[in-house]
């Protein structure tokens, strides 16, 4: 799902308006940026979280699933969930 995501990232659509490109890439952005964290917080027994640090990824999150319910009906949403479930590098 990682590398799924880095790829939309760095992707050129055609026919997808630049909003729903935007939100799309905001999505797979934070669906990294959470995922390193996860793994940071899962494997790193030295790192000490504040609380501004987890609101912030919790905002993160909140903030990627307003852009999904956003650009949800878009043909690429599907796509993108495709890509996360079949992805291969």
């Amino acid at each position: 799902m990682n590398s799924a995501c880095k790829k939309i990232k760095k992707a050129q659509f055609q026919k997808v308006s630049a909003n729903t490109v935007k939100h799309l890439q905001s999505i797979a952005t934070v669906f990294i940026q959470l995922q390193e964290a996860r793994h940071r917080a899962d494997y790193d027994n030295a790192k000490k979280w504040t609380r501004t640090e987890v609101l912030t990824l919790i905002e993160s999150a909140r903030s990627a699933f307003d852009s999904w319910e956003i650009i949800c009906r878009e043909p690429c949403a599907d796509d993108f969930l495709l890509q996360l479930l079949i992805h291969r590098e």
